[in-house]
């Protein structure tokens, strides 16, 4: 089995045994109908090869849960978006796509054909074409699956957001049109999320995993990285402009403000959860599910700059310098997770 299957196997694993678990908060006639139609899509998917054919299942219901609500993780780069989007993955009555679905034109195309429903997209779309076009496409919900009422997708502000002004506006205006949730996540410590980020290339440049699950025991994190400081100097102002674009989205629609530091501590998780789970009004607890599967922290949280990477005393320095001096005041002795 190919990873990206058995991941999304173990996923769904971990969505039944929560849907198991949370039942008893359903009505009786509710939980008897939910039961129905993943009866309906088993016995389709075994008769057609594993593909549900829009004949072999139920048609959508009209109920509590219609119509459906429309969510994004708006974020920047290494900030536990990967990690959130599991969660909700795991989540009985959410889809949530894989794939960041405005990434390429594969991951566009994947996410408008995702859960067997038929691509509102053609052939030729790409990225680049009129967002109040693409987005629809991405925002369908499988209609073999009628006890879902949430489907989302996870935007970073570097797709079309950040160098395209008309792209922005076409952006804010479809959201607030189609009243779309915002769970604007951010990760305030940039210095760390620059090391993350410095990590990531290297690791992208090899050929490895960007990703850490809680099955792997290798030491990938503890080791202490020498970053450059022309990368800080770069990193830092790209963060910047991409934090720029997240203020300005989340603060013309009304959004769920998350911050990385209450989601990674275990005192302020579930609290955190709660908060995203009152704002999108899902009946269901958000809840995280852990397995091996699970996404794991790389870097331990607790750590000083000068604990996580090996030439911070020669960097600061010349950090200290430009206009990101408070930055370096502020976060290189936070223990963002501890």
């Amino acid at each position: 089995m190919k990873p990206g299957t058995m991941l999304t196997a173990r996923l769904l694993v971990a969505a039944m045994g929560a849907m198991a678990a949370w039942d008893d908060s359903l009505s009786s006639d509710r939980v008897m109908q939910m039961n129905a139609e993943r009866n309906a899509v088993t016995t389709s998917a075994a008769t057609t090869g594993g593909l549900v054919t829009e004949q072999a299942v139920p048609a959508p219901v009209d109920s509590q849960y219609s119509p459906i609500t429309k969510f994004v993780i708006l974020t920047t780069a290494r900030s536990g978006s990967t990690w959130l989007g599991s969660i909700f993955q795991a989540h009985p009555q959410m889809v949530f796509h894989v794939k960041e679905c405005l990434a390429d034109d594969s991951s566009l195309h994947n996410c408008a054909r995702e859960w067997g429903v038929p691509s509102l997209l053609g052939e030729g779309s790409t990225v680049n074409d009129a967002l109040d076009q693409l987005l629809p496409a991405v925002f369908q919900t499988p209609k073999n699956l009628t006890w879902k009422s949430h489907v989302g997708f996870k935007w970073m502000t570097t797709q079309r957001l950040l160098k395209d002004p008309d792209a922005f506006q076409t952006a804010v205006k479809f959201l607030k049109a189609n009243d779309v949730k915002i769970v604007a996540l951010r990760r305030e410590n940039t210095l760390r999320k620059c090391v993350s980020l410095y990590d990531m290339d290297l690791r992208k440049n090899s050929s490895q995993p960007v990703h850490k699950l809680a099955e792997d025991s290798s030491t990938w994190g503890s080791e202490r990285l020498s970053v450059p400081v022309d990368y800080y100097k770069w990193c830092l102002n790209w963060f910047d402009k991409n934090g720029h674009v997240l203020n300005e989205i989340s603060q013309q629609i009304e959004s769920v403000h998350v911050r990385y530091r209450d989601l990674c501590n275990p005192m302020t998780k579930q609290a955190t959860l709660d908060r995203i789970h009152n704002y999108l009004h899902v009946k269901m607890p958000i809840q995280e599910v852990r397995s091996d599967m699970s996404f794991a922290k790389i870097h331990k949280g607790g750590q000083t700059m000068s604990e996580l990477t090996s030439n911070w005393d020669q960097v600061r320095e010349e950090l200290l310098q430009t206009s990101h001096r408070d930055v370096i005041l502020n976060y290189e002795n936070d223990p963002e997770c501890a």
